[in-house]
């Protein structure tokens, strides 16, 4: 765990990891709008990254995915498996 990051900075990562279980990577995706502050921060810092595919209309918001780089997933204690490295499954 390198990096100097918030409690809710990790929250996030562990939430894109894991979604509601607990520690267990199952996933790799967090949808929500595309200009969402917190998670365009974790991508400045090479935590997370968006993905390349256009955002799309949710009920009037601009909506794309972001995803946890390897980087972010270190720095949480996580590791991402080989079938989510970028993105959904």
């Amino acid at each position: 765990m390198s990096e100097n990051i918030t409690e809710e900075q990790r929250k996030i990562l562990i939430h894109t990891l894991t979604g509601s279980h607990g520690r267990r990577v199952i996933r790799n995706w967090y949808a929500t709008n595309a200009d969402n502050a917190e998670l365009l921060e974790l991508c400045e810092l090479g935590l997370m990254c968006r993905s390349g595919s256009r955002p799309w209309d949710l009920y009037g918001v601009m909506s794309c995915y972001f995803h946890v780089t390897a980087k972010g997933a270190d720095a949480v204690g996580l590791k991402i498996p080989n079938s989510l490295k970028g993105g959904r499954k």
